[in-house]
């Protein structure tokens, strides 16, 4: 009996010191060649064992090799964890329950385009670095959604978040400033957080016989690429989203999380709250030692090769859609994050499709920067505040008046 508690005494001494050996730093320093695990799966392997090591072995070494008393402890502790677990996300789930109760939702979602901007929302609140911000939106969730029944030029602008803008008060986002220097023109703004080119084709496809627009501002930003390929988005920890979204996939849409290849038992672990907030605050805290496929990336990489396909065959989707409208598009990141082939390619994607694409965005963005402008808040946030919205606006009036677009 002596022998046999000493075993398994000695079995709990080797976990905890095989936690020492087998954890994330010890193996990126001794197997990696350039100081990092080449993948969140097997970190998640590994941070997962040496959790459980370390319990059992503590218990183990703290019981002197009493096996009863071993296996109750560690019962009792896996129930307290799982008890632990499952308050956390029922409070969490209760939180944001009544937090959509008394006050509104500002997405909703839809089986098939993803989220949406709630319609007819106004809210005022504090944005660091942005300071009090009054944001609202319009019908359908549209941040502006002018008269249909104008005899003025409509323009119908669609973006992500740099055009959704909720970092930015009513009236001073560039589309603002385009109205209050244009009395000829009614504008239809649509702005997505996170949207991909299919989320954006959506919603046009979804709104744009109502509106019936003269032109169309379309406005690209370089994670366009990652949003827009499945497996890329997989593979993100940088810009990667976690809920449902469209994806074109073999020329049909296809609504899936970016995840979804792992399996079941994986999908249901990143449903809960606990664990979509835990992922978010990992990826704040982490963002510069994450694992992530935007690092190695370059131009003839296989995904990338296939998202820039798949994204040009998204605009083809527009292009078809809209018919004879004219299509102005342009970039709005300015930023080392992805390199300058990536706007390059919007570029190309544009000249090859026969719609326009704006380089004057991205030069007035960076010229301005160089000078000692603050367009922004970057490296917290690369959104525009209201002097980067102004530049744009500017240069995008200049353009439409000087080519004729509008009056």
């Amino acid at each position: 009996m002596y022998i046999k508690q000493k075993i398994i005494f000695i079995i709990g001494f080797l976990l905890i010191l095989s936690v020492l050996v087998f954890n994330q730093f010890t193996l990126e320093y001794i197997f990696s060649h350039d100081g990092a695990i080449d993948s969140n799966d097997k970190l998640f392997i590994i941070w997962i064992y040496d959790f459980l090591a370390l319990i059992i072995g503590i218990v183990i070494f703290y019981n002197r090799g009493e096996t009863k008393i071993i296996l109750r402890t560690i019962f009792i502790i896996f129930i307290q964890i799982i008890v632990v677990f499952l308050m956390l996300e029922g409070s969490l789930r209760l939180y944001f329950a009544i937090l959509h109760h008394f006050s509104p939702a500002e997405m909703t979602f839809e089986k098939q385009i993803g989220w949406q901007n709630s319609p007819n929302l106004s809210r005022n609140n504090y944005r660091q670095l942005y300071g009090n911000i009054n944001y609202s939106t319009q019908k359908y969730g549209f941040r502006i959604f002018g008269n249909t029944n104008t005899h003025k030029t409509k323009i119908l602008i669609i973006g992500d978040s740099f055009t959704m803008a909720d970092n930015i008060s009513d009236g001073n986002s560039y589309y603002d400033y385009l109205l209050k220097n244009n009395s000829n023109i009614e504008i239809f703004v649509y702005g997505g957080g996170g949207y991909g080119s299919l989320q954006e084709y959506m919603i046009l496809d979804k709104y744009i016989d109502e509106i019936n627009p003269n032109i169309i501002l379309w406005q690209f930003c370089d994670n366009d690429f990652i949003n827009n390929d499945h497996e890329l988005e997989s593979r993100s920890m940088l810009h990667g989203g976690l809920d449902p979204r469209p994806y074109y996939i073999n020329d049909e849409i296809i609504v899936t999380v970016p995840w979804q290849r792992h399996g079941k038992l994986y999908n249901f672990f990143h449903k809960l709250y606990f664990i979509k907030l835990t992922l978010l605050e990992i990826r704040i805290l982490e963002k510069d030692h994450l694992i992530t496929i935007e690092k190695e990336l370059t131009q003839d990489h296989s995904l990338y090769l296939n998202s820039y396909q798949t994204t040009e065959n998204i605009m083809k989707l527009v292009i078809n859609r809209i018919g004879e409208i004219p299509l102005i598009s342009f970039n709005a990141k300015i930023y080392d994050d992805f390199p300058n082939w990536w706007s390059k390619a919007f570029n190309k994607i544009a000249n090859d499709n026969n719609f326009i694409f704006l380089t004057q965005i991205t030069d007035s963005l960076t010229s301005a920067r160089d000078s000692g402008i603050n367009i922004d808040y970057y490296p917290e946030d690369a959104h525009w505040n209201q002097t980067g919205h102004s530049i744009v606006g500017n240069v995008l009036l200049e353009y439409l008046v000087n080519n004729n677009f509008i009056d």
